[in-house]
């Protein structure tokens, strides 16, 4: 069913804006994006295979020629290189990458808007 379909994952730090590239490419005929944007698969459910990937996370695959995720933690966590490159030799991987002054300045308002940070921003740093 999947098996014409070109797998990519968008990878990135924390606010280096995955999210909208994930809006972005979810409006193209072509590309599937996963439901949720961030999947569980390479970190809690590998054990289970890539159908179970597919089918859990692509529902409502149509024929489309790409099917994509964007996971930040799939960047940094050591085990998942290994993982993405036995299941998806072939995919592409589109890295997000901010200069660190303004992600952590963003993470920081992040933070700060959600009640999780009560410092200034030079304490808190």
């Amino acid at each position: 069913m999947y098996r014409n379909s070109k797998h990519f994952f968008i990878l990135g730090a924390a606010k280096c804006g995955t999210s909208s590239l994930y809006y972005y490419l979810d409006q193209h005929p072509e590309i599937l994006m996963s439901t949720p944007k961030e999947t569980l698969f390479f970190e809690k459910e590998y054990h289970q295979g890539v159908d179970y990937f597919r089918s859990k996370y692509f529902p409502n695959y149509n024929g489309e020629t790409f099917l994509g995720e964007a996971r930040h933690r799939n960047l940094y966590l050591p085990y998942i290189p290994d993982r993405l490159a036995k299941s998806f030799p072939d995919a592409k991987l589109i890295i997000m990458l901010r200069n660190p002054v303004d992600r952590a300045y963003s993470h920081y308002v992040h933070c700060k808007n959600r009640g999780i940070e009560a410092l200034n921003f030079k304490d808190a740093i």
